[in-house]
C-alpha cells in the first residue's frame, strides 16, 4: 500500500489542500499588483485627458457636445421650422410618398419611365411636362423655402439622437432635390435669372446645416450644396444667357467654402464621441486612451487643413490618415481607426465642394465675358480684373483651374485629390478623375 492509503481520508485531503493558501496568496499579490498598475495608469491618462481638454477648449471653444450645439432661435425666426412645414406641404401636394422627388424624376429617365408607366424611355419633353405638374403642385411649399432665405438661423435638425437626426437629414435631401429641380425647370422655361434665384435658395438651405456639430450633418450639407451647384450647371447648358453673379449668390458660395465652419464641425463630432461614447461600456482607462487618441487625430487634421499650400496640405492629410490606421489599443477597443476613414472622406467631400463652388463662380464669369466679347476667352487670366478680382486656386493642386474651349462651350476642371490631370474626365464615385464643369454652349 502507498503512504496515502495508510492515512485516513481526512488527512489525505488536508495534505492535498495544504498548497492552496500559497496559491491564493500568489494570486492575491498578482491581482493587487494589476490593480495598482491600472490605477496608476488610469491617473496618468486622466491627467493627460484633462490637459488635452484644455487645449481642445482653447482651439475650438468647447469641450462637451453641448458647447457645440447651435442656439435655437425662436420659432418665428427659425428657418428650420419653415423648411419642415414647407416639406410637409410639398409631400401632401404632390404625393411624394410615391415619387421620390422631382429631381430624380427629371434626371433619371428609367425611373421616370417606371413612374409614367411607359415601356420605353420617355422623351425629354414628356419628363419635363410631368415635372412641371409636380412642381406646380409643390409651389406653395417651394415659395416658403425661398422666403426662408431671409432667416439666417436654424435648420431642420432639432435633436441629435439617431431616431431624430437621420429622418431629418433624409427630409433635407428631399427638399434640396426638389429645389434643384425647380431651378432646372425654371431655366428650361426660359427664365435663367429666376433659375439662379432658386440656386441661391438651394445654397442658403444647404448652408443652414453649417453649424450642426455632427459629421453626418455636414456630409448631407455637402450633398445639398452639390445639388444646387449641379442645377446651376444644367441652367448654363439649357440657356445661352445667364445673369451676373448676384451678391446673395456670392455670399452663399463664400459661406459654403468657409473652412472654419467645417473644422468646428469636426470638433463637435469629437465632443459628441467624448460625451456619449463608451463611458458605461469601457473602463475609464480605455475611454481616456480613446479620447486622447481621437483628440490627437483631430488636432493633426485641423492643423493640416489650415496648411496654406494645397499640395503640402494634401500630403499632410494623407500622412494623418496613415497614422490614424495604427493604434495603441486592440482594434476592438480603438475608435480612431474605425472613425478616421469616414472623417477623411468628409474632408475630401469638403474639398470637392470648394472646387465646385469655385467652378460655378468661374463659369458665371466666363459667361459674362462671352456676353461682352462674343466668345469665351482662350485663357482664364483674361477674366481679371474686369469680371473677377482674382482667380480662385484649385484646392487640390494650388494652381489655376484647368480650362479649354471645346466646341461652342468650354470644359473647366480641378485635378481632384489624385493631383493628376485626366483631361477633364469626370470622377465617378471614389474613382480617380477630375472635378468637371462642362458647358456645351
Amino acid at each position: 500500500m502507498t503512504e496515502d492509503n495508510k492515512l485516513p481520508y481526512r488527512e489525505i485531503w488536508k495534505n492535498r489542500l495544504g498548497v492552496l493558501p500559497k496559491a491564493f496568496r500568489l494570486l492575491t499579490i498578482i491581482f493587487a499588483a494589476v490593480v495598482v498598475v491600472y490605477l496608476v495608469l488610469d491617473q496618468i491618462m486622466w491627467r493627460r485627458v484633462v490637459a488635452q481638454r484644455q487645449v481642445f477648449l482653447e482651439k475650438f471653444g468647447g469641450v462637451e457636445f453641448e458647447d457645440f450645439r447651435p442656439q435655437r432661435p425662436p420659432p418665428h425666426e427659425d428657418a428650420g421650422t419653415v423648411y419642415n412645414y414647407a416639406l410637409l406641404l410639398i409631400t401632401k401636394a404632390n404625393g411624394l410618398y410615391d415619387y421620390r422627388d422631382a429631381h430624380t424624376f427629371l434626371n433619371e429617365p428609367k425611373y421616370a419611365a417606371d413612374k409614367l408607366g411607359l415601356d420605353h424611355p420617355p422623351t425629354r419633353e414628356e419628363v419635363v411636362q410631368s415635372v412641371r405638374g409636380q412642381l406646380a403642385a409643390m409651389q406653395e411649399g417651394l415659395e416658403l423655402v425661398r422666403e426662408a432665405t431671409s432667416l439666417n438661423r436654424g435648420s431642420m435638425i432639432a435633436n441629435y439622437d439617431p431616431e431624430s437626426v437621420l429622418p431629418a437629414l433624409a427630409r433635407a435631401r428631399v427638399l434640396a432635390r426638389n429645389v434643384a429641380a425647380k431651378a432646372q425647370v425654371t431655366a428650361i422655361d426660359g427664365n435663367s435669372e429666376e433659375a439662379f434665384e432658386w440656386v441661391t435658395t438651394g445654397l442658403h438651405f444647404a448652408n443652414s446645416l453649417r453649424n450642426e456639430p455632427q459629421l453626418i450633418c455636414q456630409l448631407v450639407r455637402v450633398a445639398c450644396t452639390g445639388l444646387a451647384v449641379s442645377a446651376a450647371q444644367e441652367i448654363l447648358n439649357v440657356s445661352e444667357d445667364s445673369p451676373p453673379m448676384s451678391e446673395s449668390l456670392r455670399r452663399e458660395l463664400d459661406i459654403a467654402r468657409r473652412q472654419q465652419d467645417f473644422i468646428r464641425m469636426l470638433a463637435g463630432e469629437a465632443a459628441w464621441s467624448r460625451t456619449f461614447s463608451g463611458v458605461t461600456t469601457f473602463p475609464r482607462l480605455l475611454t481616456s486612451t480613446n479620447e486622447i487618441e481621437y483628440g490627437r487625430f483631430l488636432f493633426d487634421l485641423s492643423d493640416a487643413m489650415r496648411t496654406a499650400a494645397p499640395t503640402e496640405r494634401q500630403q499632410t492629410l494623407a500622412e494623418v490618415a496613415e497614422r490614424a490606421k495604427s493604434s495603441p489599443l486592440p482594434l476592438s477597443f480603438s475608435m480612431v481607426p474605425l472613425v478616421a476613414p469616414a472623417v477623411m472622406r468628409s474632408v475630401q467631400a469638403y474639398d470637392r465642394n470648394v472646387a465646385k463652388c469655385d467652378e460655378l463662380e468661374l463659369a458665371l464669369a466666363l459667361r459674362a465675358y462671352k456676353k461682352q466679347h462674343g466668345a469665351y476667352p482662350d485663357r482664364l487670366s483674361l477674366l481679371t480684373p474686369s469680371h473677377m478680382d482674382s482667380l480662385p486656386k484649385d484646392p487640390f493642386s494650388g494652381e489655376d483651374y484647368l480650362y479649354r474651349i471645346e466646341g461652342e462651350g468650354f470644359v473647366l476642371y480641378s485635378v481632384g485629390r489624385d493631383l493628376k490631370d485626366d483631361g477633364g474626365r469626370p470622377m465617378k464615385g471614389r474613382a480617380q478623375g477630375d472635378i468637371v464643369w462642362k458647358i456645351l454652349k
